[in-house]
């Protein structure tokens, strides 16, 4: 990385997010400047791989121990947790992986109800580890996973409010 780093205008940082498969992209400038030093071209650094993913809910559930109150009954706070399944198709290859997502609500406040979505459980990381995915293909199905969660979360959410007179 140093030699590359001394012959390039590219910064350290970006060099190692690269090197490390942590980049969420690369410029253009940076692009033609590797291509230029290695005397290569794009395709010979960069490749495309296609991942489909498709998550679907199995369970739900709240578990009474984490229910909060305010001392006249109404819930204030409580965590449900979600046992999301997720079909994975990647390099032609299908996983099913099995994933535990817990999310807490806070309902103090009518007019806006805290979502907390605390990050995945180890026995997630693990299942993903063992799958050999590439650490950016791991991000990329977490990160693809927020946005459906978000979703899910929304109808529980709405089903509280209106049903259960939170």
């Amino acid at each position: 990385m140093a030699k590359l780093k001394s012959k390039t205008d590219i910064s350290r940082t970006t060099i190692s997010k690269l090197y490390h498969n942590k980049s969420n992209g690369i410029q253009f400038d940076t692009l033609e400047e590797l291509c230029k030093l290695l005397n290569c071209r794009p395709e010979d650094i960069l490749s495309y791989e296609e991942i489909q993913i498709d998550y679907k809910v199995i369970d739900i559930w709240t578990d009474c121990e984490d229910i909060l109150n305010d001392g006249n009954g109404r819930i204030t706070n409580d965590v449900a947790r979600w046992i999301i399944e997720a079909e994975i198709l990647y390099e032609g290859e299908k996983n099913i992986l099995e994933l535990i997502v817990e999310v807490g609500f806070d309902y103090r406040n009518p007019d806006h109800i805290d979502i907390e979505i605390p990050d995945f459980y180890d026995e997630t990381y693990e299942k993903l580890n063992e799958l050999k995915y590439p650490y950016y293909i791991q991000e990329y199905i977490k990160e693809y996973l927020k946005p459906y969660l978000y979703y899910e979360i929304e109808q529980i959410v709405d089903y509280r409010v209106n049903f259960l007179n939170l």
